[in-house]
């Protein structure tokens, strides 16, 4: 396995973990927030996995994307308006 299918997988069990905690969370006034950095997001936003990564960013209270490319910037966005009606960048 190579180290970019390695970093892949981690970000997919991430996604994966974060989406089960968010999904076994009691409290009703529990927040979450997604931090994800440009690396990470370049796989996150790959055709396999974007769908993943946007359910659970609309079940976070706040997404923070740092250290992205205006073009990441700009991909997330339309994945975000083509996901979900209404939304703040």
């Amino acid at each position: 396995m190579t180290t970019e299918q390695a970093a892949k997988e981690s970000l997919l069990s991430q996604i994966a973990n974060g989406s089960q905690m968010v999904k076994l969370e009691k409290d009703p006034d529990a927040a979450f927030a997604l931090v994800i950095d440009g690396k990470a997001l370049a796989f996150a936003l790959e055709d396999d996995m974007k769908h993943m990564f946007l359910n659970l960013a609309i079940e976070c209270a706040s997404v923070i994307c740092c250290r992205v490319s205006p073009k990441q910037k700009a991909l997330v966005a339309s994945l975000v308006a083509n996901g979900i009606s209404v939304f703040a960048i």
